[in-house]
């Protein structure tokens, strides 16, 4: 097996391995007296966390009927159990004979779990054994070197389309409760994990490249509502085949392309406002915000969020990184579905309009601001103003049909060119009247490219080639159906 290097922040050298993982012996051995929940959450309020928390993580992980897991850092078993309800198999690791005890203790009505007694770094597994691995607060405990190793070890285990869920304390520590011995958790940024995750891989004996592909990532709200604690942080990753086209940046240069996109992103929020990076920002978020009327106890779904300015503008947020076609919630569960410009990204609409429709209440609404053809929807491809690979459009007519056919009613839309005109327009002026500051940040070609998109989608709104919609929609309530 070959394997490919990903992020390095905080080396490993050739002796401190093996101190590690004495520290986190050591550490755990004054967490693991009495082999409770409380000392496994190193909280002292961690039963009544564990009874919230529990619930939610269980309701992010795929389908696991018939498939067999792996759980690493099982504890006391308070995952292992439900879980083996719903597996087929389930093989839960430990190293601290306390806690596996405990667990068998508490699951000993299960038939199907392994009990493993041992550090995951010795671990041994065929490739392709598992459908799902699930670790809960193991990765804080690995130098970047060995962390680098166990992901590409990971990676080899799952089968082809298997599912690796992660999660982690990060920033700082999460417990109340304190030991004298050294705390040896390295508590990583979530932007860390996400590197990590996505420059990872690994060549299988048949010289298949395999990688991970990020289905989300989120914070735990049940710590942020009994804690206050926005740090614990979980993935869910996919196995998946990498391309050609994928393998030729290695990690210095991915985690330079990161780089260069955190740049971009603060050099135009100069432009277009605190938390917004393209054209309209706050002035069009309140478009949406009037319309909608929020209440104090709603749950909305923002689809395209970009970087939050404005879901810190409307409400308390929960931010998730994922693709929204991939992404699977429960029924009826939002209030609101917002979808923003990223739409136009969504080539199958008519199926992301159908799970819009399950995710809503009844009586939920549905608002959507996006690109549309114009008067002749020949105009624009012709001109090759966008790419066909990269959007997908539909005339004002097609995309309130495809609304309309998920199940939605009272859809309306609405023409917002020439809003959206003088938006363009005003960034324009805002460039050209400020050139000499924003030139502090951007080079001349950009500020140019950045003119030249703003005239060009202009002309297209004027000659109607183009047009901004504003599509507003409900779930009928139970007395319409």
């Amino acid at each position: 097996m070959e394997s490919f290097r990903g992020p390095i922040s905080s080396r490993c050298t050739e002796n401190n391995t093996g101190s590690v993982r004495d520290a986190m012996k050591n550490y755990w051995l004054g967490y693991s007296q009495n082999a409770n929940v409380a000392e496994m959450l190193c909280d002292s309020d961690g039963a009544e966390i564990s009874k919230k928390e529990l619930p939610e993580v269980l309701g992010f992980l795929p389908d696991m009927r018939g498939k067999k897991v792996l759980e690493l850092a099982g504890g006391v078993g308070r995952f292992t159990g439900i879980i083996a309800q719903q597996a087929c198999h389930v093989t839960t690791v430990d190293f601290m004979e306390p806690f596996i005890e405990e667990s068998k203790k508490n699951n000993k009505n299960q038939t199907n779990i392994d009990y493993i007694i041992d550090d995951v770094n010795n671990l041994e597994f065929e490739n392709e054994s598992f459908d799902l691995i699930f670790s809960n607060w193991l990765l804080c405990y690995f130098c970047e070197d060995d962390l680098h190793k166990l992901l590409c070890r990971l990676l080899m285990w799952l089968k082809d389309c298997g599912f690796l869920f992660v999660r982690e304390s990060c920033y700082e520590s999460s417990g109340n409760m304190q030991v004298d011995t050294t705390n040896p958790s390295i508590y990583r940024f979530p932007e860390c994990y996400n590197n990590y995750f996505q420059s990872t891989s690994v060549k299988s004996d048949d010289h298949t490249r395999w990688g991970f592909s990020l289905r989300f990532t989120r914070n735990i709200q049940s710590y942020i509502k009994f804690k206050g604690n926005r740090n614990q942080i979980c993935w869910l990753v996919q196995k998946k085949r990498l391309s050609d086209e994928t393998l030729d940046c290695d990690y210095e240069e991915f985690l330079r392309n990161k780089q260069n996109s955190k740049k971009d992103i603060l050099r135009y929020e100069k432009i277009f406002g605190e938390g917004f990076t393209d054209i309209g920002g706050l002035q069009m978020l309140q478009e949406f915000t009037n319309k909608l009327h929020f209440r104090p106890e709603q749950k909305v779904l923002h689809v395209g969020c970009g970087i939050g300015g404005d879901d810190i503008y409307m409400a308390k947020v929960c931010f998730e990184i994922g693709d929204i076609t991939d992404r699977q919630y429960p029924r009826d569960f939002f209030d609101v579905i917002i979808g923003g410009g990223a739409m136009r990204h969504v080539r199958n609409k008519k199926a992301l309009m159908a799970h819009f429709f399950d995710w809503l209440k009844a009586g939920g609404s549905l608002v959507i601001s996006d690109f549309c053809l114009g008067e002749d929807p020949t105009k624009l491809q012709a001109r090759g103003s966008l790419k066909a690979d990269d959007c997908k459009l539909y005339t004002s007519k097609e995309y309130s049909e495809i609304i309309e056919g998920a199940g939605f009613v009272e859809v309306k839309s609405e023409d917002r060119s020439k809003q959206m005109t003088a938006f363009l327009k005003r960034a324009r002026m805002k460039i050209t009247e400020n050139l000499q500051e924003y030139l502090e940040d951007f080079s001349n070609d950009d500020l140019n490219t950045l003119v030249t998109r703003c005239n060009n989608e202009v002309k297209r709104y004027e000659t109607k080639d183009q047009i901004w919609c504003l599509f507003s929609a409900q779930k009928p309530a139970p007395a319409y159906r």
